[in-house]
């Protein structure tokens, strides 16, 4: 049985949950599994924490000693009775919901952020349920999965300055995929 991380019971590994603002480097979409583990969204990569594609978290031991290294509740997880967080939990009301089942979320599309040069920026993730996620390169061929500190850019940058010089049109279209519609009928297109 999965049990999504809440305002009142957050994740054991980071301290986030679904309600939090996006962007801030705090949200976690994991969950705890009745095995013994939880998952977190934001914390395992450079750790031997189990990364999961599918949910795209890492999973946690949640008691006893951890892949991860840290230990993040006392005891062993087959024990016969099940695991409680390891802090007090306080009741706080939470008015935002989560919409779509994120653990099932399948990655279907991912749009690349350049800089002028060519170079990765930032990945914009699409997900079925609908949802988006960016990361950015970490410099060590991970990811970072949030855009803290970073500033944005347009989408498809590089292959706008040659239409700008030819004097092409440049149309400016919501979403990625209408950009992607557009550039494979010959438009210039962000």
């Amino acid at each position: 049985m999965l049990k999504r991380w809440t305002a009142s019971e957050p994740c054991i590994v980071c301290e986030g949950h679904p309600g939090q603002a996006r962007g801030q480097g705090t949200r976690c979409i994991g969950f705890q599994s009745g095995e013994g583990w939880c998952h977190c969204s934001r914390i395992g990569e450079g750790t031997r924490a189990k990364y999961h594609e599918e949910s795209q978290t890492w999973s946690h031991r949640a008691q006893g000693k951890c892949p991860c290294g840290e230990t993040h509740a006392p005891g062993d997880p087959n024990d016969e009775k099940p695991w409680q967080p390891h802090r007090p939990i306080q009741e706080k009301p939470s008015t935002v919901h989560q919409i779509g089942d994120t653990a099932r979320a399948k990655t279907v599309a991912t749009y690349q952020y350049r800089d002028l040069n060519g170079d990765l920026l930032y990945e914009v993730i699409r997900t079925v349920p609908k949802s988006f996620r960016q990361r950015r390169p970490d410099g060590k061929g991970g990811w970072i999965w949030n855009m803290k500190d970073r500033p944005t850019t347009l989408y498809q940058i590089p292959e706008l300055i040659p239409g700008l010089m030819a004097g092409d049109p440049i149309l400016i279209v919501e979403g990625e995929a209408d950009v992607d519609a557009l550039r494979a009928i010959g438009c210039v297109a962000t």
